[in-house]
């Protein structure tokens, strides 16, 4: 199975007043390495930099989050 590509999410979300993504879990996601119940919070602050200045690397991100309305 393939990840999903911007082009599929838009073709989902086609026919909507509004869309937005919502990108996380970028360096964070080694937190699952280590089970549910841990956090590394330096990690998600980074994400958090890392995605704001250097938006071409949300593609490489776990998790898209998928706000759409109708």
């Amino acid at each position: 199975m393939s990840p999903l590509t911007y082009k599929v999410m838009d073709a989902w979300t086609d026919g909507y007043q509004y869309r937005e993504y919502r990108e996380i879990q970028l360096l964070s996601m080694v937190e699952r390495a280590f089970g549910w119940e841990t956090t590394f919070p330096i990690l998600r602050k980074m994400d958090a930099h890392i995605l704001k200045h250097i938006p071409f690397l949300r593609r490489f991100c776990r998790y898209v989050i998928i706000y759409a309305v109708k």
